[in-house]
């Protein structure tokens, strides 16, 4: 008596089958990779049912989404992972914002970069808020995706931010005027002779203090010595325009020159 055979116990079918399976199951993979691809990608401008290379993103921002004690006279700048059209840029399209106010400036578009340069300094001790909106395209005409959105503080303390000369200067000029660059708007009457000091060993040093445009400057009475070891201090007792205090001295040293032009003395 024959065995009759059926699908369920043919080996052929049943391996045929299997393979219909696995080739409908790769075909299904395939699609939703291409979907999920196609979902990805960004639409032209000019053709809704199209598609157009990469998207444009904000790839960084400075200042940082974060940062604290930002300079006052800080230019925000925001860098595009690709060219951009510069034309898209525009003060409505690039905002920076005190709260809900947008504040005035002007931008500028080079290279990836695109740079916002407020009108007047920042506030002192004020979070203030970025956005980069999607009406914003490259080349292609593709638009970000979404809003890019960040936030930056102009600090909480007030900060001395560069010097001159710089820490650990050496050969600096005898007749050199010291200064000290804060991070914000710094109260005038707080910046004087006794919280801008400048020492040689444990001898204060005497000169004039002023102050202009966030820089305080220290003028000695006469030259430094050659060959010297300077220690200049910005006490924590200054303050600025919103009343904030310095959350430590500011410390900071420098070596003055021979103080004598090199010349030629012989040739061989």
């Amino acid at each position: 008596m024959k065995k009759r055979i059926t699908p369920a116990n043919n080996p052929n079918k049943l391996l045929s089958k299997q393979s219909n399976y696995f080739r409908l199951f790769k075909s299904t993979w395939v699609i939703v990779l291409l979907l999920s691809i196609l979902t990805w990608q960004c639409k032209k401008e000019d053709a809704p049912a199209g598609i157009s290379g990469i998207c444009p993103v904000v790839i960084s921002t400075d200042p940082a989404n974060g940062a604290t004690n930002v300079v006052t006279n800080k230019k925000i700048s925001v860098t595009f992972n690709e060219p951009m059209n510069a034309a898209t840029i525009t003060a409505a399209t690039f905002m920076i914002k005190d709260g809900s106010s947008v504040i005035g400036g002007t931008i500028t578009y080079s290279g990836n970069t695109a740079v916002f340069t407020p009108t007047s300094t920042l506030k002192a001790n004020t979070v203030y808020t970025g956005i980069v909106t999607t009406a914003v395209k490259d080349v292609a005409k593709n638009a970000l995706i979404s809003d890019y959105v960040w936030n930056f503080n102009t600090g909480n303390t007030p900060i001395v931010v560069s010097t001159d000369p710089a820490n650990g200067a050496t050969n600096v000029q005898l007749n050199k005027l010291v200064t000290a660059t804060f991070s914000t708007a710094m109260d005038p009457l707080t910046i004087n002779a006794t919280t801008f000091l400048l020492k040689q060993g444990n001898t204060a040093i005497t000169g004039v203090v002023t102050y202009l445009g966030m820089v305080a400057t220290f003028t000695p009475t006469a030259a430094l010595t050659p060959n010297t070891v300077y220690t200049g201090t910005i006490t924590n007792v200054v303050k600025d325009v919103a009343g904030n205090t310095m959350t430590n001295n500011y410390i900071w040293s420098f070596a003055t020159g021979t103080g004598v032009a090199p010349t030629v003395i012989s040739t061989d």
